[in-house]
């Protein structure tokens, strides 16, 4: 959901929403595991590198879940390890 805050009306959003449907990107829930690991992340990386708990949370699930993460901000997530980023650049 961390997108929903960059369309600038509900029309882009549900616009953006068809196309991560299109494009078969999944959205997946919190779970425990999840939330311990992105609390962890939090004190590994937060004084070091700036990370914030949304950014914890989407490192945390791709980890926990073993699928890459796509994002159009890399630089946010390259000092997790053994996660795959997938670089993401709208048409």
């Amino acid at each position: 959901m961390e997108y929903v805050p960059f369309c600038r009306n509900k029309k882009e959003l549900k616009i953006f929403e068809n196309l991560l449907s299109a494009l078969n990107f999944q959205i997946l829930e919190v779970n425990a595991e999840i939330s311990l690991l992105a609390r962890q992340y939090v004190k590994d990386f937060a004084l070091s590198h700036g990370v914030e708990m949304g950014d914890a949370l989407i490192a945390a699930t791709a980890r926990q879940t073993g699928l890459a993460l796509c994002t159009s901000n890399v630089k946010h997530f390259k000092h997790f390890k053994h996660i795959e980023i997938v670089k993401f650049a709208p048409l």
